[in-house]
């Protein structure tokens, strides 16, 4: 996700073609930056998901700064660790725009199956509704997807301006591919870039097996 945000934020869309994930040129230059990141970062964080590099954060001094990770607005909260993580957007582009941050997160639906859609759609509504995202759901730990939410003053003071300051990085982010076999390549790409972190394939090899991934899961 790191590289799929890097090569975004240059202006090039991953997974925009039939073929290759991004031209062999994109493809280099964000691998050789997530290169020179490793080398300054953590020595652990190449073990790390977001959640335990937050974890080690709030707890400890040893990190200063991370660019890229997905956001928990519960470590912007007081209370929740010993220390606050402050959050921001994405680092910007040569034209000054924060783009390329994925978006995600998990959501709400109402099964094909279900014996009650009418009162399983309703809840749905309701748990989505502007006054329940920026009240009880946010209160209750959550964190909303309405954008009401985001721009709540309320909602703001209670986590460090967490969602006003990464507000710009959600309006100009990198939405996800949604075909069938995403999910396939997604789980099996942090894999192969993984081995490029670690010195076990050089950038060529890894974007071979990046493309080769790619055009197998067209497939599925």
């Amino acid at each position: 996700m790191a590289f799929c945000s890097i090569c975004a934020s240059y202006g090039e869309e991953p997974y925009a073609g039939d073929d290759v994930v991004v031209s062999r040129a994109m493809g280099r230059h964000a691998l050789g930056l997530l290169g020179r990141l490793r080398d300054a970062i953590h020595p652990e964080s190449l073990t790390w998901n977001p959640i335990r590099c937050y974890d080690r954060m709030s707890t400890s001094d040893e990190i200063a700064y991370v660019p890229l990770a997905f956001g928990y607005s519960n470590y912007a909260r007081a209370g929740f660790r010993p220390n606050l993580v402050k959050f921001t957007n994405v680092p910007r582009a040569a034209d000054g725009v924060a783009r390329g941050g994925i978006l995600g997160g998990v959501g709400t639906t109402v099964s094909a199956l279900s014996k009650q859609p009418e009162a399983a759609l309703a809840y749905a509504q309701y748990i989505a509704s502007a006054e329940v995202q920026s009240g009880v759901f946010f209160q209750g730990g959550g964190q909303p997807g309405h954008r009401a939410a985001w721009l709540s003053p309320e909602v703001n003071a209670a986590s460090s301006n967490f969602f006003l300051d990464t507000l710009e990085t959600l309006d100009n982010g990198f939405l996800r591919p949604r075909y069938n076999g995403f999910i396939h390549v997604q789980d099996n790409s942090f894999l192969i870039s993984h081995t490029f972190l670690t010195g076990e394939r050089t950038a060529d090899e890894t974007l071979d097996a990046l493309d080769d991934l790619y055009r197998g899961s067209r497939r599925l």
